[in-house]
């Protein structure tokens, strides 16, 4: 995953990060839970709002859409003053 940012100043941030350090099965069960506890804060619900498998098998999806699309643009955002976001997966 690629982030790019430009701004009109002229600083410019480019961070490279593995997908698969972002994406794994230790994250989306991290997730679910982060997700699932939020949840039961703001709308007090007793059941899971998303599961852990649930977010396995959404990250599964993730990688198998990188291997297919390698440079898939997710963001591209421009401001008014020229400023850019650019995320790639």
């Amino acid at each position: 995953m690629r982030i790019r940012v430009h701004s009109a100043e002229g600083q410019n941030i480019s961070i490279a990060l593995p997908t698969r350090v972002l994406v794994n099965s230790l994250t989306a069960t991290i997730t679910a839970k982060v997700i699932d506890k939020q949840a039961a804060k703001k709308w007090e619900r007793e059941k899971p709002l998303i599961e852990s498998r649930e977010m396995r098998r959404l990250f599964r999806t993730i990688h198998r859409v990188k291997r297919l699309y390698p440079d898939l643009l997710l963001v591209d955002v421009e401001s008014a003053d020229g400023s850019t976001v650019k995320i790639k997966l």
